[in-house]
């Protein structure tokens, strides 16, 4: 028998849940203005398909928001421990680091800006049908086993435009990653502002190879970046930060460390870094490689009146920490995302564009880019420097 009243109620109840679909994948103002069909941050979080990338993604498409690259055993991947052994110099460490200033904010929208350059890392999933490019190196380029090689790269893959202009290539098929690091269009260096179509050679400063079932470090000579890991390793992914979000203003850990950019180290490296970083502030600096831990529990980072976003990043901090990975010789510290670059290089928005608006994050108008500031907590009695052993998992204890 028909019924208004049930009917009414059962068109309710669907609303409700179609509200809260919307409130927790994407309401990016600009969907309904052309847009249609391009990526946003919901768009990089669809899928439940936690497995690695295996051939199918193309044109800019990303792999679902639970994927995360390397085996449960990397480094990246391991949880901390309740009670890890501590550095003993980390008391002095942070210190240094907090002495340094407040963390700098997180850009969102810098693949699309035209006032500032972006040193994120872009990633693109490469298919055995796209052309092949030879890799040679620039005419100061370091040791490499892999100059020569030849590796499959989408046509419309760019470097991201900083002077690192890095590039990470995943090899769907093989499961390899190759890191790449101030791509060029010629030995002498200059910038790369397209690949040569249907294939050719590219040059570049640093050429390095890591396995996406591996523990994400360096396989042979050759590197992308100073620690000598995948250039994959601990950056934030658009969709796996979608996908920690539990609730309208609530949040899980992205499950893996994150990728730690610092003023500076002191010259020396700790696993799971195997290379040195610049060290133009060495005094009680980080060693490249060392892992910060944000020492609060969950409690208390749920009791903090933070956004979702923030309570992500912090969860993250405190159950799988950060390592240091590079240096910017300014500032003080920030963890990396991945590059937007990776979306709209295929002609798609940028998700983390889509996530400022959507958050109504601060906009830098000189710059062209959203500013996501963590500054949430007070750094220099919350965080601590795990000892190496814990990461290695190599300790007595």
């Amino acid at each position: 028998m028909f019924r208004p009243g049930r009917i009414a109620a059962l068109a309710a109840i669907l609303l409700v849940a179609a509200i809260a679909a919307i409130a927790l994948v994407d309401d990016d103002p600009g969907a309904g203005d052309g847009s249609a069909g391009r990526a946003t941050l919901g768009d990089a979080a669809t899928g439940d398909d936690c497995r690695r990338p295996d051939g199918s993604l193309a044109g800019g498409e990303p792999p679902g928001g639970c994927w995360r690259p390397y085996a449960d055993d990397s480094p990246f991947n391991r949880p901390l421990p309740d009670d890890p052994r501590l550095d003993p110099r980390s008391d002095r460490i942070v210190d240094k680091l907090a002495g340094w200033g407040p963390p700098l904010a997180l850009r969102p929208g810098i693949a699309e800006s035209d006032g500032a350059s972006d040193y994120d890392h872009p990633v693109y999933f490469a298919r055995p049908d796209d052309p092949l490019f030879t890799v040679e190196p620039i005419d100061d380029a370091g040791d490499s086993d892999y100059w020569g090689e030849q590796i499959r790269i989408p046509q419309q893959a760019l470097p991201a435009t900083g002077s690192d202009a890095h590039m990470t290539v995943v090899d769907q098929e093989s499961g390899i990653e190759w890191g790449l690091q101030k791509v060029a269009r010629n030995p002498d260096g200059r910038s790369l502002e397209r690949l040569p179509d249907g294939g050719g050679t590219i040059y570049a400063n640093g050429f390095g190879m890591s396995e996406l079932d591996g523990s994400g470090l360096n396989v042979g000579t050759g590197d992308a970046n100073a620690a000598r890991w995948g250039l994959l390793g601990g950056i934030v992914r658009p969709g796996e930060l979608l996908a920690a979000r539990t609730g309208r203003d609530s949040a899980d850990a992205i499950p893996h460390a994150l990728f730690m950019v610092v003023n500076s180290t002191d010259g020396s490296y700790v696993y799971p870094a195997s290379g040195q970083a610049a060290a133009g502030d060495p005094v009680d600096a980080p060693a490249d490689g060392a892992r910060f831990q944000l020492a609060m529990s969950d409690s208390e980072i749920e009791a903090l009146d933070v956004a979702w976003y923030d309570e992500a990043l912090l969860k993250t901090m405190a159950r799988y920490g950060m390592f240091v990975g590079d240096t910017s010789g300014s500032g003080s510290w920030t963890v990396q995302l991945e590059s937007g670059r990776s979306f709209t290089s295929f002609g798609h928005d940028d998700p983390w564009s889509a996530f400022g608006r959507r958050e109504r994050l601060p906009f830098d108008a000189g710059q062209d880019h959203y500013l996501w500031d963590f500054d949430v907590v007070d750094w220099r009695s919350r965080l601590r420097v795990v000892d190496p052993c814990v990461s290695r998992g190599s300790c007595d204890r």
